[in-house]
């Protein structure tokens, strides 16, 4: 009876030996392939702008490249069931924002990031009120006054239940509310092209996105929704510094499908991480 048990022991032990062999083999093994990255927005913008200056160093980082896949729709949510719905296997994984929580409260979605396994924050941005370089408004003052004293006749561009539909009510209550008219659209290259196409007065732009159309000299930049001035950006104002209580920044955060495993999730995290402390990337 005791001879028995003591094998019963032995092949228990030896069998959680080899699942946790695996475990680590599994975590060592990984990635073989290349891994997706999904942007749920389309090219140009600053989900995109940012998640490309990764994906170009990652292969030196994860020995395989990190393949870009842009996947835009529903303000997000489109690119978001994608990766949702995938494999949690970390050949998968989502690039977004807070667009996700918006999204979420405000009926657009019916998933958050808690459906997901956060895997950690790779960057961050605020936004930059934008118009076109011939648009009437030198200053953001100017852009305020003519918002509050035109009711319903300046046209802001903004995703429905994006993060810059927030930005544009926080404006619009700072002007009294009721003010402003909001036209639907995309993400930064969809709202670039209806704002030099004139069907928008004004929109918010990542910073990322704004300053080569800056340079330029398509579009004009007004202020920049942080809670200080952009270290890119330096002569720009705050909303805040000019008495306006508008705020708005944007982290850029890794998700992969629930169910990661923690292994596979802390490789991805500790590539993560020391790319954002090379040269390259934060330059």
């Amino acid at each position: 009876m005791r001879s028995n048990l003591k094998i019963l022991i032995l092949v228990f032990l030896a069998c959680i030996f080899l699942f946790n062999l695996n475990v680590l083999t599994f975590a060592i093994e990984y990635p073989t392939k290349p891994i997706k990255l999904i942007i749920p927005y389309n090219p140009g913008g600053g989900s995109d702008i940012s998640a490309r200056i990764f994906s170009k160093y990652a292969e030196e980082y994860f020995g395989q490249p990190l393949v870009v896949a842009n996947i835009s729709g529903a303000a997000g949510s489109v690119g978001c069931l994608e990766a949702l719905n995938s494999k949690p296997d970390g050949y998968t994984l989502l690039w977004h924002h807070s667009a996700m929580h918006v999204a979420y409260h405000t009926g657009v979605a019916d998933f958050t990031w808690d459906d997901f396994t956060p895997v950690c924050q790779g960057a961050f941005s605020m936004n930059a009120i934008a118009v076109k370089k011939d648009a009437p408004w030198k200053s953001i003052d100017d852009l305020m006054s003519a918002i509050k004293e035109n009711p319903g006749k300046i046209k802001m561009g903004a995703g429905i239940g994006s993060t810059n539909h927030f930005i544009g009510v926080e404006m619009d209550l700072a002007t009294g509310g009721g003010n402003l008219k909001f036209v639907a659209g995309g993400g930064d290259s969809d709202l670039l092209i209806k704002l030099l196409g004139g069907f928008i007065d004004y929109t918010g732009l990542t910073i990322s996105s704004a300053i080569d159309f800056m340079k330029d000299g398509k579009i004009r930049l007004l202020a920049v929704t942080g809670p200080k001035r952009s270290v890119y950006l330096p002569d720009i104002p705050t909303l805040q510094e000019k008495g306006y209580n508008v705020t708005c920044v944007k982290d850029y955060n890794v998700y992969a499908p629930k169910g990661l495993p923690d292994e596979i999730c802390s490789v991805i995290s500790n590539n993560f991480k020391e790319m954002t402390e090379d040269k390259r990337v934060i330059n």
